[in-house]
């Protein structure tokens, strides 16, 4: 079985850490494989060459922020769950966000329990 692709995307270090550790197991065992990038211009690269499942994507980064990138993936795969996470979580925020075709959407910090019964979730539909 190959592992379930997840792609974040964030332009903070500490979230390859974070998600690394919450996952470690899962990672382990080869059940999922975790993509970081700091900035989204490579992702459509990294999508052409590997099965992408789920992405992850900060709103605010420098070169792209992630509503712009949100555009662009739904014009491209739209069938890709995306979830938007910021440290801003204000009702426009979000309501933006799932208005442009977002899953879902994680205010920072977040509770990992809840990212991973929602990646699981994803994992079951897939």
């Amino acid at each position: 079985m190959n592992p379930y692709h997840i792609v974040v995307i964030d332009d903070e270090k500490a979230m390859e850490m974070l998600f690394n550790a919450f996952f470690d197991k899962e990672l382990s065992r080869g059940e999922i494989k975790i993509t970081y990038l700091e900035e989204p211009s490579n992702f459509f690269d990294i999508l052409a060459e590997e099965d992408v499942r789920l992405v992850m994507s900060d709103i605010n980064m420098p070169i792209m922020n992630g509503y712009d990138f949100l555009d662009k993936i739904q014009e491209q795969k739209p069938d890709i769950p995306v979830y938007m996470i910021s440290a801003y979580g204000g009702k426009d925020h979000i309501e933006r966000a799932m208005q442009k075709g977002a899953t879902g959407f994680f205010v920072k910090p977040f509770d990992f329990d809840v990212i991973k019964t929602q990646i699981r979730e994803q994992m079951k539909s897939a």
